[in-house]
């Protein structure tokens, strides 16, 4: 069951020893393992996942097997992304605010999309005005949590990434 505004976003399979990582439009991010998320029954609410903060939004989930050799892509509205080494994303227990996952260029800039990639893995980006563009995830730096990223995603005016997603 949902409350009032609620919606469900994503939903993945679990094998219930996975880590599971959120991020948020204001560029936080929390890593947490799923054994904190106990079973239940398909009408439960379930549990708080991450504290947001006043007028904040997840935009972002994935999971993936603690200690895997995988980045977190993130992409700000902006045109701007990086990836960081999960590692950098330490454990924390589920439901507090998390970590910066990313520094903003300006006062307007959001967090659009969050996941986890692997080397060679291709991904599509797509833009409010229709834009769609199609790159590998190689050709785009690693950097830190607090680094602001490189241009990704040239954007005319108007325009803003909304999310991406990857080519299986």
């Amino acid at each position: 069951s949902l409350g009032e505004g609620d919606q469900l976003g994503w939903v993945r399979p679990s094998n219930c020893k996975s880590d599971v990582i959120i991020g948020t439009g204001d560029g936080m991010c929390i890593r947490y393992s799923e054994e904190e998320l106990r079973p239940m029954g398909r009408t439960a609410r379930g549990v708080r996942a991450i504290t947001l903060r006043d007028g904040d939004k997840i935009v972002g989930f994935d999971v993936t097997e603690a200690g895997d050799e995988h980045y977190v892509l993130v992409i700000t509205n902006d045109g701007f992304g990086k990836r960081v080494k999960l590692d950098e994303f330490r454990q924390q227990g589920r439901g507090g605010i998390g970590l910066i996952a990313t520094k903003f260029k300006n006062a307007q800039s959001r967090l659009a999309a969050l996941r986890i990639t692997s080397k060679g893995e291709q991904i599509i980006i797509a833009t409010a005005n229709g834009v769609v563009v199609r790159q590998s995830v190689d050709e785009i730096s690693s950097q830190g949590r607090m680094a602001t990223g490189v241009r990704i995603q040239q954007l005319g005016e108007d325009d803003s990434v909304v999310s991406f997603w990857p080519i299986v």
